[in-house]
């Protein structure tokens, strides 16, 4: 097994969790938005930090019709819902730590997310990575549309693969199925059965702002975050 251990330090909604004796075959169990899609994606994250396309797998392992910014934000612990009419924001920072085959691995990671605009004020959203390893130099990734980042280098990279059912993992169908339930007038029925799942849920609604539509709650804690930020079964 390359991977002995993970510790996710600051990871989406996670913090202080440590995984410990990783054998060749381990099992993850836990209650819906207990965490435990968080763990693979952190562990898919410390075996290729520098491969700007397993950010994007990750990004998009939730939700296939997610906006990329969205998703690469979502990632990042503590941050409310991207709201880049407000002007450009920055991510706290996310941390993780792997023992790889016998080494251990730190791996810090902050976000920044901004609109540009072109000569022709065609306004393009650019999400920058700045990935660090082992404190050493930096590795900056830009994710827009019309450019694709590069690898990194100075970290060994291990293959990784997610396999998972699609099914609920649309937004596009969830916002339809809202949609479908505000109309019938029980969006009141939607927020209590979400709040079985997390009692802290306090609003629900679609949002749609620079030609991305995306399903945003309010949380008491959290504030305004994304749906996909949540467990599966909660979706």
């Amino acid at each position: 097994m390359i991977l002995n251990s993970l510790e996710l330090r600051a990871f989406r909604g996670l913090k202080g969790i440590h995984l410990k004796g990783l054998a060749p075959v381990s099992v993850v169990v836990g209650a819906n938005n207990a965490g435990k899609s968080s763990v693979l994606e952190a562990a898919a994250l410390a075996l290729r930090p520098l491969d700007p396309g397993q950010w994007v797998q990750v990004a998009r392992h939730r939700d296939s019709d997610l906006s990329l910014f969205d998703g690469l934000w979502n990632l990042f612990p503590g941050t409310t819902a991207l709201r880049l009419e407000d002007g450009p924001q920055t991510s706290e920072p996310l941390e993780l730590y792997a023992e790889l085959a016998g080494r251990r691995r730190a791996l810090a990671a902050v976000a920044t997310a901004e609109q540009r605009w072109g000569a022709n004020d065609d306004g393009d959203v650019v999400v920058c990575v700045d990935v660090t390893i082992e404190a050493g130099a930096t590795h900056r990734f830009e994710f827009r549309k019309d450019k694709y980042a590069e690898y990194g280098s100075g970290a060994p990279a291990f293959r990784t693969f997610t396999v998972t059912p699609a099914t609920h993992r649309s937004t596009r169908t969830l916002v339809d199925h809202l949609s479908h339930v505000v109309d019938a007038g029980q969006k009141s029925l939607a927020i209590e059965l979400l709040r079985v799942f997390d009692p802290d849920v306090e609003d629900l609604e679609v949002s749609s702002s620079l030609n991305r539509e995306t399903i945003r709650v309010t949380h008491r804690l959290r504030g305004v975050v994304d749906l996909s930020s949540f467990g599966d079964g909660m979706r």
